[in-house]
């Protein structure tokens, strides 16, 4: 049983890492956007992963949970050093993510997120307030947050080290 569920863990984590793949790329991508005909199909690809994206999180967490369970690993500081790290990780690309994106979509006059994560209509377009928005992401930082955050992650789960 514990085998299948690292299988299920690791499959989840690839697919989770090939959709976010997609998000971190068009963070980069959409700086060279300086329309709102440029912006907007960025936009909307990044708006398709989502599902998929939270879908194959909540998978990793589960899964990764299940393991700790049934591996006995909850018992080792590793383990909670991931959980955390993990949390951690999720915080960072909230705020410099997915809040980043969210001001981005509202401003190029696309449905977007409000307080709460309360899905709100298009509002119409504010090209200067986009091209503020766009020019404040730091797709760099976020790549690396995330492919660091993954490494140490991925040495935790590999190598136990206490």
């Amino acid at each position: 049983m514990y085998r299948w569920i690292v299988f299920v863990h690791v499959l989840s984590a690839l697919a989770f890492m090939a959709t976010h793949g997609v998000s971190i790329a068009l963070t980069f991508r959409i700086r060279r956007a300086r329309t709102l005909e440029d912006a907007r199909p960025i936009l909307d690809l990044s708006a398709s992963m989502l599902g998929v994206m939270y879908g194959a999180f909540a998978l990793v967490a589960v899964s990764g949970i299940a393991a700790g369970i049934v591996g006995q690993w909850w018992r080792n500081g590793w383990f909670w050093v991931s959980v955390v790290l993990l949390a951690m990780m999720v915080g960072i690309m909230s705020i410099y993510g997915a809040v980043a994106f969210n001001t981005i979509r509202r401003a190029a006059g696309l449905p977007h997120f409000g307080e709460g994560r309360r899905p709100q209509p298009a509002i119409p377009p504010d090209l200067p307030a986009m091209l503020r928005a766009i020019d404040a992401t730091r797709p760099a930082n976020l790549a690396a947050a995330g492919l660091g955050g993954a490494a140490v992650l991925t040495w935790l789960m590999m190598f136990k080290p206490f």
